[in-house]
């Protein structure tokens, strides 16, 4: 997904693109990516770039700022910074037929060189239909290409600054993603995760009320009511609604604790404390510290899950939103 996210910043940076139409013409542009540890294999594109170009890169995220542009034959040099501490540098020529750019960028994670060569094809265009195109493909939330499962788009159709806030990228497929919304998250606990972990209240309340559902509260109270007996995922039970697990967890230690081995009232009594009790077999049971033992354990793996799961959304949301700050969407 960062990787994507480089990507959209670098088309960004290349190219000075208007937020209304412009008249341009196709060239076919190779890029490739290295840094961090990883590498990504050269990629081609068809693009419409404007016919008049004067060279200015322009940011695809609102919080980074370009400085020290300069002009040199045929091209020019700038710097990069933004908010978050990721810095850069560019350099792009343009002779003719041909387009050469070239930036490093410095973040959090390392250092990432980009590097793009364009050949020009001809043939006249406007400059806003990939645009047009990709936020179609990104919006269209029964597009199993970007959404492979419903689960995958349920993810998607939770994000407030994409489908529910005025004016957002995806604002006119509002309704397909409170469907989902209406659907999903009220009955699965990742998506609730991620949907209560990633946005403020106040963007919370924002998709839940505007696709009819409520309070976050109320949808907050559903969730752990309709999930209150979930053994699967009772390590997000604990989690998000610590009461349920903990009647769950007890509940849990009363079957484990029942049977021949656990007959004498004393021993029944150290299996719910969590104590060891010597069986007929001559083993020692303790069905409570099994369980939260368990418990603890699918905790620290979903968390892990849910984290990477949250921090991709996140970064395809940052990603949408870059687009829609450089094209005036």
């Amino acid at each position: 997904m960062k990787y994507n996210l480089y990507y959209l910043l670098f088309c960004g940076l290349i190219f000075s693109v208007n937020a209304q139409a412009a008249p341009g013409e196709y060239w076919e542009l190779t890029s490739a990516m290295e840094g961090m540890g990883m590498s990504m294999p050269a990629r081609t594109s068809k693009e419409c770039i404007a016919v008049k170009d004067d060279g200015e890169p322009a940011g695809v995220d609102k919080n980074c700022n370009i400085s020290d542009l300069k002009r040199i034959p045929n091209g020019s040099t700038w710097k990069m910074s933004c908010n978050d501490g990721t810095t850069g540098s560019g350099k792009q020529t343009r002779i003719k037929d041909t387009i050469t750019s070239d930036i490093l960028m410095n973040t959090s994670d390392g250092s990432m060189k980009i590097s793009m060569k364009g050949k020009h094809l001809g043939g006249s265009c406007q400059t806003d239909e990939k645009l047009k195109a990709v936020t179609a493909e990104v919006c269209d939330l029964s597009n199993r290409k970007t959404y492979p499962t419903e689960k995958d788009a349920a993810q998607a159709a939770i994000v407030y600054e994409t489908f529910h806030k005025k004016g957002a990228l995806c604002a006119g497929n509002k309704d397909m993603a409170c469907g989902l919304v209406k659907r999903e998250l009220p009955n699965d606990l990742g998506i609730y995760y991620n949907f209560s972990n990633m946005q403020s209240v106040e963007q919370q309340n924002g998709v839940t009320k505007g696709c009819g559902l409520g309070s976050a509260d109320s949808v907050h109270r559903t969730v752990c009511q309709v999930n209150a007996n979930n053994r699967k995922e009772i390590h997000m039970l604990d989690t998000l609604c610590p009461a349920e697990a903990k009647v769950l967890h007890q509940k849990i230690r009363e079957e484990e604790c029942s049977g021949r081995q656990f007959t004498a009232a004393s021993d029944k009594a150290k299996c719910m404390a969590g104590v060891a009790v010597k069986t007929d077999d001559s083993t020692s049971s303790s069905s409570s510290t099994t369980v939260q033992d368990t418990s603890k354990s699918g905790n620290a793996t979903t968390d892990a899950k849910s984290g990477n799961a949250t921090d991709a959304v996140k970064e395809g949301t940052k990603a949408l939103k870059g687009l829609k700050d450089a094209f005036g969407f």
